[in-house]
């Protein structure tokens, strides 16, 4: 590190030190992140030219856009750049956050907000893509996102606390789950959801929902409320729908929740996996029951297809499809799946 401060960095002009000390806190760069962070533009010719002088850049693709400094280099850039400019590297990665976040890179954002301590950031964009990391079976990533946060950013953001009951409930952790319902239940909100809720109070009731804590009465009626608020179209619909008709299923209404699971499974979103496969796992078994083996077989294929396409086979919302006998059905022809089944029996109607 003596030798990269003392022969190499030492030896460039100020700018080129001033670049490459405020951009070694970024694993990895290219030209228009770097203008962002830095403010500035050109940066593109000026990776190229850090390149072509062998400064320790290694670049990550053909096509000479990302690069990454040398470890050692980078350690011993980012020690400088504290010692010089305390609070900079903080500042650099907050910017980073704000690219990543406009790149549709949000797991990016939520790493460089909390690299930089922007705990509410990174809050807002865990609770914004929550849902998304969930449906492509990344829910784990979010609980180690929730865990590393301060307990105090629940009751400071709403939202979170709603989110986050609902996301340790799903990895299992009902105490922390309940906790943060009863903050979100306590707490007002005003302003637009930033993961597309209608509203904090639909936020609660769904998560309420998930847990039943006042029973099963209870939950039909909180999940009931969650569909009125939730309808066709919002990105929330299927778990309400989900939650509705899995209140109505272990009550005993049987038809309800056979309707429910329908409308979730039919109207489930590309964001909506989990919920999607797991009513139709849950209809599968229905079918089982009956002795309806072509439709739990068609139901198994639809869910196994959503399961497959986001990796979601070890989530807890996988498990009615793994545990059906009719999951056997891998051979279905897709022309008799569920879901052309039920293409084709609205078209008759």
């Amino acid at each position: 590190m003596d030798y990269f401060l003392e022969e190499v960095l030492t030896r460039q002009s100020a700018e080129t030190a001033r670049f490459l000390l405020r951009t070694s806190v970024l694993d990895r760069i290219c030209g228009s992140l770097c203008d962002a962070v830095l403010d500035t533009t050109g940066s593109a010719a000026w990776l190229n030219e850090l390149h072509a002088l062998n400064l320790f850049i290694i670049p990550e693709d053909d096509q000479g856009e990302w690069y990454r400094y040398h470890r050692l280099f980078a350690e011993m850039l980012q020690s400088e750049l504290q010692r010089r400019e305390p609070g900079e590297g903080a500042r650099v990665r907050r910017r980073a956050a704000a690219w990543y976040e406009e790149d549709g890179q949000p797991d990016q954002a939520v790493r460089y907000a909390m690299a930089a301590g922007d705990q509410r950031t990174a809050a807002r964009l865990i609770t914004a893509h929550a849902q998304r990391f969930n449906s492509a079976g990344r829910v784990r990533l979010v609980r180690e996102w929730l865990d590393a946060l301060d307990e105090q950013l629940l009751s400071d953001e709403p939202p979170l606390a709603a989110m986050a009951a609902w996301v340790w409930a799903l990895t299992g952790d009902g105490p922390r789950a309940l906790s943060a319902l009863h903050v979100a239940e306590s707490a007002s909100y005003d302003g637009p959801m930033p993961d597309g809720s209608a509203s904090l109070e639909s936020a609660v009731v769904r998560a309420r929902a998930s847990l039943a804590p006042h029973g099963l009465a209870a939950m039909r009626v909180d999940a009931e409320r969650a569909v009125a608020l939730e309808p066709p179209g919002s990105p929330w619909h299927t778990l309400a729908s989900l939650l509705h008709g899995s209140a109505c299923l272990l009550l005993g209404d049987r038809d309800d929740a056979v309707q429910e699971f329908e409308r979730a499974a039919r109207l489930g979103r590309e964001d909506a996996r989990p919920g999607s496969s797991f009513a139709l796992g849950q209809l599968a078994l229905l079918a089982v029951d009956d002795g309806d083996w072509p439709t739990a077989a068609s139901c198994a294929y639809d869910a196994r297809g959503l399961i497959d396409a986001a990796g979601l086979e070890t989530a807890v919302t996988s498990l009615p499809v793994r545990a059906n006998p009719a999951t056997t059905a891998r051979s279905v022809d897709p022309s008799r799946s569920y879901s052309s089944r039920m293409r084709l029996r609205m078209n008759t109607s």
